[in-house]
Protein backbone atom coordinates (compact mmCIF):
# COMPACT_ATOMS: atom_id res chain seq x y z
CA UNK A 1 0.00 0.00 0.00
CA UNK A 2 1.21 3.56 -0.78
CA UNK A 3 0.71 6.41 1.25
CA UNK A 4 1.73 10.15 0.83
CA UNK A 5 3.15 11.51 4.49
CA UNK A 6 2.92 15.07 4.95
CA UNK A 7 6.56 16.13 6.47
CA UNK A 8 7.35 17.77 9.49
CA UNK A 9 10.12 20.40 9.30
CA UNK A 10 11.60 21.68 12.58
CA UNK A 11 14.97 23.66 13.14
CA UNK A 12 17.17 21.64 15.65
CA UNK A 13 17.54 22.58 19.41
CA UNK A 14 21.53 21.88 19.68
CA UNK A 15 24.02 21.55 22.56
CA UNK A 16 27.78 21.91 21.82
CA UNK A 17 29.48 19.96 24.96
CA UNK A 18 33.67 20.05 25.58
CA UNK A 19 34.64 16.73 27.32
CA UNK A 20 37.67 18.09 28.99
CA UNK A 21 36.55 17.75 32.89
CA UNK A 22 33.33 15.49 32.04
CA UNK A 23 32.36 12.20 33.02
CA UNK A 24 34.52 9.83 35.04
CA UNK A 25 38.60 9.50 33.04
CA UNK A 26 39.18 6.34 31.09
CA UNK A 27 42.87 6.66 31.98
CA UNK A 28 45.07 6.12 28.28
CA UNK A 29 41.71 5.37 26.40
CA UNK A 30 39.66 8.20 27.10
CA UNK A 31 39.98 11.05 24.54
CA UNK A 32 38.61 14.80 24.93
CA UNK A 33 36.56 15.59 21.71
CA UNK A 34 33.46 17.85 21.35
CA UNK A 35 30.32 16.07 21.13
CA UNK A 36 27.15 17.76 19.72
CA UNK A 37 23.84 16.97 20.63
CA UNK A 38 20.63 17.37 18.76
CA UNK A 39 17.47 17.39 20.57
CA UNK A 40 14.60 15.40 18.23
CA UNK A 41 11.61 17.38 18.40
CA UNK A 42 9.23 15.11 18.95
CA UNK A 43 9.20 14.24 22.79
CA UNK A 44 10.01 10.47 23.87
CA UNK A 45 10.17 9.51 20.57
CA UNK A 46 13.10 6.99 20.96
CA UNK A 47 15.97 7.29 17.96
CA UNK A 48 16.88 3.79 17.60
CA UNK A 49 18.67 3.75 14.25
CA UNK A 50 20.60 5.56 12.08
CA UNK A 51 21.77 5.84 8.34
CA UNK A 52 23.18 8.50 6.51
CA UNK A 53 22.71 9.19 2.66
CA UNK A 54 25.34 10.48 0.26
CA UNK A 55 24.53 14.30 0.60
CA UNK A 56 25.20 13.98 4.76
CA UNK A 57 21.78 13.83 5.69
CA UNK A 58 21.22 11.25 9.04
CA UNK A 59 17.70 9.41 8.83
CA UNK A 60 16.81 7.40 11.34
CA UNK A 61 13.83 6.14 13.01
CA UNK A 62 11.95 7.18 15.78
CA UNK A 63 10.87 3.87 17.83
CA UNK A 64 8.02 5.45 20.34
CA UNK A 65 7.49 8.23 18.40
CA UNK A 66 6.21 6.25 15.38
CA UNK A 67 7.93 7.87 12.55
CA UNK A 68 10.85 8.41 10.04
CA UNK A 69 12.79 11.50 10.44
CA UNK A 70 15.27 12.91 8.97
CA UNK A 71 18.60 15.48 10.04
CA UNK A 72 20.40 17.67 7.51
CA UNK A 73 24.14 18.53 8.22
CA UNK A 74 22.84 22.11 8.92
CA UNK A 75 20.58 20.84 11.45
CA UNK A 76 17.11 21.15 10.84
CA UNK A 77 15.09 18.31 11.46
CA UNK A 78 11.71 16.92 9.04
CA UNK A 79 9.74 13.76 9.91
CA UNK A 80 7.73 11.79 8.23
CA UNK A 81 4.82 9.96 10.56
CA UNK A 82 4.18 6.66 9.84
CA UNK A 83 0.46 5.49 8.44
CA UNK A 84 -0.28 3.07 11.95
CA UNK A 85 -1.82 5.21 14.74
CA UNK A 86 0.79 5.92 17.49
CA UNK A 87 1.77 4.14 20.46
CA UNK A 88 0.15 6.88 22.83
CA UNK A 89 -3.22 5.38 22.07
CA UNK A 90 -4.69 2.75 24.18
CA UNK A 91 -3.95 -0.85 23.47
CA UNK A 92 -2.06 0.18 19.96
CA UNK A 93 1.55 -0.13 19.70
CA UNK A 94 2.04 1.96 16.21
CA UNK A 95 4.91 0.59 13.75
CA UNK A 96 7.67 0.60 15.80
CA UNK A 97 10.11 1.45 13.27
CA UNK A 98 13.79 0.10 14.32
CA UNK A 99 16.33 -0.76 11.19
CA UNK A 100 16.92 1.70 8.40
CA UNK A 101 19.20 2.12 5.73
CA UNK A 102 19.63 3.80 2.49
CA UNK A 103 19.23 2.31 -1.39
CA UNK A 104 20.88 3.41 -4.50
CA UNK A 105 18.27 5.48 -5.36
CA UNK A 106 17.75 7.40 -2.21
CA UNK A 107 15.02 5.42 -1.02
CA UNK A 108 15.01 4.87 2.89
CA UNK A 109 13.72 1.39 3.51
CA UNK A 110 13.16 0.69 7.60
CA UNK A 111 11.92 -2.59 9.18
CA UNK A 112 8.38 -2.16 11.47
CA UNK A 113 8.66 -4.57 14.59
CA UNK A 114 5.41 -4.40 15.93
CA UNK A 115 3.67 -4.68 12.39
CA UNK A 116 5.94 -7.05 11.25
CA UNK A 117 6.25 -4.99 7.88
CA UNK A 118 9.37 -3.54 5.82
CA UNK A 119 8.73 0.08 4.52
CA UNK A 120 10.32 2.30 1.68
CA UNK A 121 10.00 6.12 2.18
CA UNK A 122 10.89 7.55 -1.38
CA UNK A 123 12.37 11.01 -2.43
CA UNK A 124 9.33 11.86 -3.47
CA UNK A 125 7.53 11.47 0.15
CA UNK A 126 5.76 8.59 -1.20
CA UNK A 127 5.29 5.62 1.40
CA UNK A 128 4.96 1.86 0.35
CA UNK A 129 4.90 -1.03 3.42
CA UNK A 130 5.50 -4.40 2.19
CA UNK A 131 4.66 -7.64 4.60
CA UNK A 132 6.54 -10.55 4.49
CA UNK A 133 5.28 -14.03 3.83
CA UNK A 134 5.61 -14.66 7.76
CA UNK A 135 5.17 -11.43 8.89
CA UNK A 136 8.22 -11.27 10.50
CA UNK A 137 10.60 -8.33 10.37
CA UNK A 138 13.21 -7.96 12.63
CA UNK A 139 15.63 -4.69 13.43
CA UNK A 140 18.65 -5.89 11.04
CA UNK A 141 18.13 -4.21 7.31
CA UNK A 142 20.81 -3.18 4.71
CA UNK A 143 21.81 -3.12 0.39
CA UNK A 144 23.15 -6.42 -0.29
CA UNK A 145 25.81 -7.02 -2.53
CA UNK A 146 23.21 -7.58 -4.91
CA UNK A 147 21.75 -4.38 -4.80
CA UNK A 148 18.57 -6.00 -3.45
CA UNK A 149 17.46 -5.42 0.24
CA UNK A 150 17.54 -7.64 3.35
CA UNK A 151 16.87 -7.83 6.32
CA UNK A 152 16.11 -10.20 9.33
CA UNK A 153 13.14 -12.50 10.58
CA UNK A 154 13.71 -12.46 14.37
CA UNK A 155 10.98 -14.50 15.05
CA UNK A 156 10.65 -16.35 12.40
CA UNK A 157 13.94 -17.81 12.36
CA UNK A 158 15.10 -16.53 8.66
CA UNK A 159 16.55 -13.58 6.64
CA UNK A 160 14.72 -11.83 3.99
CA UNK A 161 15.67 -10.45 1.06
CA UNK A 162 13.00 -7.34 -0.89
CA UNK A 163 13.35 -5.91 -4.34
CA UNK A 164 12.31 -2.24 -5.42
CA UNK A 165 9.01 -3.80 -6.73
CA UNK A 166 8.20 -5.82 -3.20
CA UNK A 167 8.62 -9.43 -4.44
CA UNK A 168 9.76 -11.19 -1.45
CA UNK A 169 12.41 -14.33 -0.85
CA UNK A 170 13.10 -15.45 2.37
CA UNK A 171 15.77 -18.16 3.45
CA UNK A 172 15.47 -20.07 7.08
CA UNK A 173 18.44 -20.57 9.13
CA UNK A 174 18.98 -23.10 11.78
CA UNK A 175 16.49 -23.24 14.78
CA UNK A 176 16.93 -20.65 17.34
CA UNK A 177 19.02 -18.23 15.92
CA UNK A 178 16.98 -15.43 15.76
CA UNK A 179 18.89 -13.48 13.39
CA UNK A 180 19.68 -10.22 14.97
CA UNK A 181 21.63 -7.53 12.48
CA UNK A 182 22.80 -7.72 9.11
CA UNK A 183 25.44 -6.51 6.54
CA UNK A 184 26.53 -6.94 2.86
CA UNK A 185 30.23 -8.25 3.13
CA UNK A 186 33.04 -8.12 0.85
CA UNK A 187 32.91 -11.23 -0.35
CA UNK A 188 29.50 -10.66 -1.87
CA UNK A 189 27.63 -12.66 0.79
CA UNK A 190 25.58 -11.47 4.30
CA UNK A 191 26.72 -11.67 7.26
CA UNK A 192 23.98 -12.47 10.37
CA UNK A 193 24.27 -11.86 13.79
CA UNK A 194 22.67 -14.96 15.40
CA UNK A 195 22.12 -13.58 19.04
CA UNK A 196 20.81 -16.63 20.36
CA UNK A 197 22.89 -19.50 19.42
CA UNK A 198 26.15 -16.88 19.74
CA UNK A 199 27.32 -16.94 16.05
CA UNK A 200 28.21 -15.36 13.31
CA UNK A 201 26.75 -16.74 10.06
CA UNK A 202 27.36 -16.58 6.30
CA UNK A 203 24.55 -16.63 3.93
CA UNK A 204 24.86 -16.65 -0.07
CA UNK A 205 22.34 -14.59 -1.95
CA UNK A 206 21.19 -18.05 -2.87
CA UNK A 207 20.56 -19.10 0.69
CA UNK A 208 23.05 -21.23 1.92
CA UNK A 209 24.26 -21.01 5.46
CA UNK A 210 27.59 -21.24 6.85
CA UNK A 211 27.97 -20.44 10.79
CA UNK A 212 30.75 -19.59 12.90
CA UNK A 213 31.11 -20.08 16.80
CA UNK A 214 32.32 -17.19 18.44
CA UNK A 215 35.13 -17.93 20.71
CA UNK A 216 33.75 -16.45 24.14
CA UNK A 217 30.46 -18.48 25.43
CA UNK A 218 27.16 -16.37 25.92
CA UNK A 219 29.33 -13.10 24.48
CA UNK A 220 25.56 -12.00 23.02
CA UNK A 221 26.70 -10.52 19.53
CA UNK A 222 24.90 -7.30 18.73
CA UNK A 223 25.98 -5.31 15.93
CA UNK A 224 28.04 -6.29 12.68
CA UNK A 225 29.60 -3.97 10.14
CA UNK A 226 32.34 -4.76 6.87
CA UNK A 227 35.30 -3.31 8.13
CA UNK A 228 37.83 -1.59 6.06
CA UNK A 229 40.41 -4.46 5.89
CA UNK A 230 38.49 -7.01 4.65
CA UNK A 231 37.03 -8.43 7.63
CA UNK A 232 33.09 -8.35 9.19
CA UNK A 233 33.35 -7.03 12.69
CA UNK A 234 31.09 -6.84 15.11
CA UNK A 235 30.01 -6.30 18.78
CA UNK A 236 29.82 -8.57 21.57
CA UNK A 237 27.21 -7.38 24.19
CA UNK A 238 27.74 -9.20 27.21
CA UNK A 239 31.25 -9.97 26.70
CA UNK A 240 32.32 -5.98 26.90
CA UNK A 241 33.83 -7.04 23.31
CA UNK A 242 34.46 -6.33 20.19
CA UNK A 243 35.69 -8.93 17.42
CA UNK A 244 36.66 -9.65 14.15
CA UNK A 245 35.68 -12.26 11.66
CA UNK A 246 38.00 -12.62 8.19
CA UNK A 247 35.67 -13.95 5.39
CA UNK A 248 36.89 -17.40 6.14
CA UNK A 249 35.78 -17.68 9.72
CA UNK A 250 38.48 -16.81 12.07
CA UNK A 251 37.74 -14.86 14.87
CA UNK A 252 39.91 -12.29 16.69
CA UNK A 253 38.20 -10.72 19.86
CA UNK A 254 39.27 -7.13 21.84
CA UNK A 255 38.58 -6.53 25.26
CA UNK A 256 36.96 -2.82 25.71
CA UNK A 257 38.48 -1.12 28.66
CA UNK A 258 35.38 0.11 30.23
CA UNK A 259 33.45 -2.93 31.65
CA UNK A 260 30.52 -3.38 31.33
CA UNK A 261 30.31 -1.34 28.75
CA UNK A 262 27.47 -3.08 26.81
CA UNK A 263 28.48 -2.54 23.35
CA UNK A 264 26.10 -2.34 20.81
CA UNK A 265 26.28 -1.28 17.12
CA UNK A 266 29.34 -1.15 15.06
CA UNK A 267 29.74 1.22 11.70
CA UNK A 268 33.13 1.96 9.66
CA UNK A 269 34.11 5.68 10.06
CA UNK A 270 35.76 7.80 7.80
CA UNK A 271 39.11 7.75 9.46
CA UNK A 272 39.40 4.00 8.77
CA UNK A 273 38.61 3.17 11.97
CA UNK A 274 35.79 1.24 13.72
CA UNK A 275 33.16 2.83 15.53
CA UNK A 276 30.96 1.66 18.29
CA UNK A 277 28.13 2.70 20.80
CA UNK A 278 28.30 1.46 24.45
CA UNK A 279 25.13 1.26 26.00
CA UNK A 280 25.96 0.22 29.28
CA UNK A 281 29.47 2.37 28.99
CA UNK A 282 27.50 6.00 28.11
CA UNK A 283 30.26 6.12 25.45
CA UNK A 284 31.27 6.22 21.22
CA UNK A 285 34.56 4.32 20.99
CA UNK A 286 36.85 3.69 18.02
CA UNK A 287 38.88 0.80 17.43
CA UNK A 288 41.54 0.16 15.05
CA UNK A 289 41.86 -2.46 12.80
CA UNK A 290 45.26 -3.77 15.38
CA UNK A 291 42.60 -3.36 18.77
CA UNK A 292 43.38 0.10 20.21
CA UNK A 293 40.08 1.26 21.48
CA UNK A 294 39.57 5.08 22.56
CA UNK A 295 36.32 5.90 24.34
CA UNK A 296 34.90 9.50 24.47
CA UNK A 297 32.15 9.78 27.16
CA UNK A 298 28.47 11.03 25.80
CA UNK A 299 27.80 14.19 27.39
CA UNK A 300 24.02 13.20 27.97
CA UNK A 301 23.88 10.64 31.19
CA UNK A 302 21.86 7.38 30.92
CA UNK A 303 21.81 8.28 27.39
CA UNK A 304 21.18 4.88 25.82
CA UNK A 305 23.29 5.20 22.63
CA UNK A 306 22.48 2.90 19.97
CA UNK A 307 22.52 2.77 16.15
CA UNK A 308 25.89 4.47 14.82
CA UNK A 309 27.22 5.47 11.39
CA UNK A 310 29.64 7.14 9.17
CA UNK A 311 28.65 11.03 8.56
CA UNK A 312 28.43 13.77 7.51
CA UNK A 313 31.86 14.30 6.51
CA UNK A 314 34.55 13.45 9.04
CA UNK A 315 32.02 12.20 11.69
CA UNK A 316 30.46 9.60 12.95
CA UNK A 317 26.41 9.95 14.11
CA UNK A 318 24.72 8.00 16.41
CA UNK A 319 21.50 7.47 18.22
CA UNK A 320 20.44 8.66 21.72
CA UNK A 321 17.30 6.83 22.73
CA UNK A 322 16.83 7.75 26.50
CA UNK A 323 18.07 11.34 26.09
CA UNK A 324 15.67 11.84 23.28
CA UNK A 325 18.74 13.06 20.65
CA UNK A 326 21.02 12.19 17.92
CA UNK A 327 25.02 12.68 18.87
CA UNK A 328 27.39 13.65 16.59
CA UNK A 329 31.62 13.08 17.06
CA UNK A 330 34.08 13.88 14.73
CA UNK A 331 36.68 11.66 13.61
CA UNK A 332 39.37 14.01 12.37
CA UNK A 333 39.81 15.82 15.65
CA UNK A 334 38.48 18.85 14.75
CA UNK A 335 35.43 20.07 16.19
CA UNK A 336 32.14 21.10 14.61
CA UNK A 337 31.18 24.97 14.12
CA UNK A 338 29.84 25.91 17.24
CA UNK A 339 26.26 27.58 17.15
CA UNK A 340 26.16 30.63 18.33
CA UNK A 341 22.24 30.71 19.33
CA UNK A 342 19.55 28.20 20.14
CA UNK A 343 17.03 28.50 17.70
CA UNK A 344 13.20 28.20 18.41
CA UNK A 345 11.01 24.81 16.10
CA UNK A 346 9.31 25.89 13.25
CA UNK A 347 6.91 24.33 12.62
Amino acid sequence: MIFRVRPVTRVLLVVVVALAGVGVPLAATASEAPIVEFEVPTPGSAPTAVAVDPQGNVWFTEFLGNKIAVMTPAGEFTEYPLPNPPPSQPGVSGSRPDGITVDLEGNIWFTEEATGKVGKLAPSGDLTEYTPPTGSAGSGICIGPDANVWFTEYAADKIGRVTSAGVFTEFALPGGARPYQIVGGPDGNLWVIESETNRIAKVTTTGIVTEYDIPTAFAAPSGITAGPDGNLWFTEFRASQVAKITTSGIVTEYAIPTAPSGPNKITTGPDGNLWFTELDGNNVASITTDGAVTEYPVPSAQSNPGGIAAGPGASVSFAESHANQLGRLPTSGMAPAPIEALPTFTG
